[in-house]
């Protein structure tokens, strides 16, 4: 289990007085509303299980939980990600020593679920706690809480021991306690090189500590997977993480026939996956089309067979550690009969292969290709599979042969709109010589500097989409097609390009936009290439 540091600066820390809405009545922590100060605001993204602290602090200057006549309650915000947690601990750091030479102070804690406005949803948990005038540190064994969506989790600190703040001999404000840093750059969380973390008066200075009680596994997976004739076999795999991932951190399992796992095949040493992009394994046999896509060609039995698979085998993405243990994605299943026992041989033999979509022994002689907004099974197959079309995240297309390739292959569109793949060619093979493509506003091309092919997604919702293609020399070289998932060309050209794009339900008016043509529609809401000015030729 991965621990989860937070570290954040606490909202409305200004010194008491300055803000009489700061003071909060003793006992009222569970109904703390939290309001912003100009330099703060909460956190715009979830924290996504980091492996690592996370820096969260929005504040530009000191803030402390300061002298209050009644008692001074301060929130801190964090906004985390859906699933279940083990709360573990807060820590704060206390300015009572260094102050007012307190060498014991006392704390409410309060850890609740809060709207983005602060107004507390649900109490998780609360606790006293006890520093010695310096740091401070309350723990939780066994309590866990949920989050069914991307939720704010509340800390509320509000301190207990009255000391004399203003000198008159009557102990009747509250002990001050450092919430906050000061305002510097983060200075990693306030970790050492080593990724220590050693308090201070000038380092972040409230943590909320908590664990996923089930690690998340990444969102990789298989998109796309090929049982076609003779060897024109593939796996594709999507890095939906958002970042570049090292695939030495993966692996792929291999079974046969119905038996447990055989096989554990490791990608190429140093082999990486930049986020949105696909790694295509194909049988090394397979036609020079696939393999003009594929970036690991691998022969047969050398030293698995990891790509000469047939509909009835298994093929799993995994961790590379502890694989059989940490399933991230499966296509088959090891327990065909149900029967909890997995690996046994013909009982777990599916005979050609296993349905999918509703579609019988789908895994032979088709191209399996993975729907928008997938994130990968968990190594239960039945989940993707599904029993009809509407229920699977697969659908079930033409298998390649010697004359025909998927045009879904090289590229992945995790895309609940309209999923389109460009395909980009060079007759020469030198690139687009600075010629692109634009699709309303999307610009691509302008990195295909070289060689025959190339490819690019986009994902539009319906509408009319101005296209040109144009910017660049040698323009007699450039062709390019936009094809939508079921493999339609819905528009091709050259260079210079320009037209229009339509996908999906349309309201849009075509015409010539520029009020300087002769032609120009005031009602036009696309430009469609139409316009034509005083000067221009009619032949």
């Amino acid at each position: 289990m991965r621990k989860v540091l937070f570290t954040t600066v606490v909202f409305l820390g200004l010194l008491a007085g300055l803000c009489a809405n700061d003071i909060v009545p003793q006992g009222t922590t569970n109904n703390l509303q939290t309001e912003l100060e100009p330099n703060q605001e909460p956190l715009d993204d979830t924290v996504l299980n980091p492996l690592n602290r996370e820096c969260l602090n929005h504040n530009a200057a000191w803030n402390y939980l300061w002298y209050g006549e009644a008692g001074v309650g301060r929130a801190s915000l964090f906004l985390l990600e859906a699933g279940e947690y083990a709360l573990e601990s807060v820590y704060i750091a206390d300015y009572s020593n260094a102050w007012i030479s307190l060498t014991e102070a006392t704390a409410s804690i309060t850890v609740a679920t809060t709207d983005a406005d602060g107004t507390t949803l649900a109490s998780i948990a609360e606790a006293t706690m006890t520093t010695d005038g310096s740091t401070g540190e309350v723990t939780w064994d066994n309590t866990t809480f949920e989050l069914a969506q991307a939720t704010y989790v509340k800390v509320v600190v509000l301190s207990e021991t009255q000391v004399d703040g203003n000198g008159d001999g009557v102990a009747e404000q509250y002990a001050p306690f450092l919430l906050s840093d000061d305002g510097s750059d983060p200075q990693g969380c306030g970790t050492d090189l080593d990724g220590v973390y050693s308090a201070g008066s000038y380092n972040w200075d409230i943590e909320f500590c908590a664990s996923p009680t089930a690690d998340p596994l990444p969102a990789v997976f298989f998109s796309e997977y090929a049982e076609g004739s003779s060897n024109n076999k593939y796996l594709e795999i999507y890095n939906g993480t958002g970042a570049e991932i090292s695939l030495d951190d993966y692996v792929i399992l291999g079974n046969y026939n119905g038996n447990p796992w055989s096989e554990t095949f490791t990608f190429a040493a140093g082999a990486t996956l930049a986020a949105g992009d696909v790694y295509v394994i194909a049988n090394a046999s397979a036609t020079d089309a696939i393999l003009a896509l594929a970036d690991e060609a691998l022969a047969y039995a050398d030293p698995w067979y990891t790509a000469a698979f047939n509909g009835d085998d298994v093929r799993a993405l995994a961790l590379a550690d502890d694989p059989e243990n940490n399933i991230i994605d499966i296509i088959g299943t090891l327990d065909f009969d149900g029967d909890g026992v997995e690996g046994e041989g013909d009982e777990d033999d599916p005979g050609g292969g296993f349905d999918v979509a509703g579609v019988s022994e789908a895994t032979k002689d088709h191209t399996l290709v993975r729907a928008p907004g997938s994130d990968g099974n968990e190594g239960d197959w039945a989940v993707s599979a599904g029993t009809t079309s509407d229920d699977s995240e697969y659908s079930v297309e033409e298998r390649p042969t010697a004359d025909y390739t998927p045009a879904t292959l090289g590229s992945h569109v995790d895309c609940d709109a309209n999923a389109l793949t460009i395909y980009m060619n060079d007759s020469w093979g030198d690139g687009w010589n600075g010629n692109v493509l634009t699709i309303g506003e999307e610009v691509i091309g302008s990195d295909f500097t070289t060689g025959l092919a190339d490819t690019a997604s986009a994902c539009l919702v319906d509408g009319s989409y101005s296209v040109t293609c144009d910017g660049g020399t040698y323009q007699g070289e450039v062709s390019w097609q936009i094809v939508d998932l079921a493999g339609t060309v819905l528009l091709e050209g050259g260079a210079p390009y320009s037209g229009v794009l339509t996908v999906g339900e349309s309201d849009d008016i075509l015409g010539c936009t520029d009020p300087d043509a002769l032609n120009y529609n005031a009602d036009a809401t696309v430009d469609d290439g139409s316009c034509y000015y005083a000067g221009d030729s009619c032949s």
